[in-house]
């Protein structure tokens, strides 16, 4: 199993937002602060995020060895909607699953009652399932700790310390205390 993001998300984080929460005026520093938008959006944001969901709407493709169970749980969730299960069946030809061969539950695939997964040929990951995921509207309080999580890069342009060597650049308790709950698991 694994995810390629297809298109990828925006930035869940708005320049004039952030700029109001540094208290920066003018455009001077505005693309040094895009950059640490795009730096915190891509450390929490989707498949390689913290937090192991998706935040901003983005475009999934969950590909698979083939068809195994059932029910086919998603990751990165909120999920919006499956765009499309396309497979490659056994004589090399590809394929699309009928929308009536399955149905969306939250983040699970299941196969509609009376239905079965068609046979996949024998390459590296036959399935491909398309899913939109990410937030209608970003949770208040993933954007709250974004706004710390940049503000904390910004008035601390260095990562080195009093002996000079590299260090990594805390969370901080409450950034993490406020995405903890959004944080998944058991991905």
């Amino acid at each position: 199993m694994s995810v390629a993001v297809l298109e990828p998300p925006e930035p869940f984080l708005d320049l004039d937002v952030v700029k109001t929460h540094l208290r920066v005026e003018g455009s001077g520093e505005d693309a040094l602060i895009e950059a640490y938008i795009a730096a915190v959006c891509a450390h929490l944001d989707g498949v390689d995020g913290w937090l192991g969901r998706a935040i901003g709407d983005q475009l999934l493709e969950l590909r698979l060895a083939g068809f195994c169970a059932a029910e086919i749980p998603l990751p990165f969730r909120p999920v919006q909607e499956v765009a499309a299960i396309d497979y490659t069946d056994a004589d090399g030809a590809e394929q699309t699953v009928a929308l009536d061969g399955y149905w969306l539950d939250g983040h699970v695939v299941r196969l509609a009652s009376g239905k079965s997964w068609p046979s996949t040929g024998s390459e590296a990951n036959p399935v491909r399932l398309q899913y939109r995921a990410g937030y209608v509207e970003t949770p208040k309080a993933i954007v709250v700790a974004g706004l710390m999580l940049v503000g904390d890069l910004y008035t601390n342009r260095e990562t080195a310390t009093a002996s000079g060597g590299a260090m990594a650049l805390n969370m901080g308790a409450s950034a993490e205390m406020l995405l903890s709950p959004f944080r998944v698991w058991d991905q």
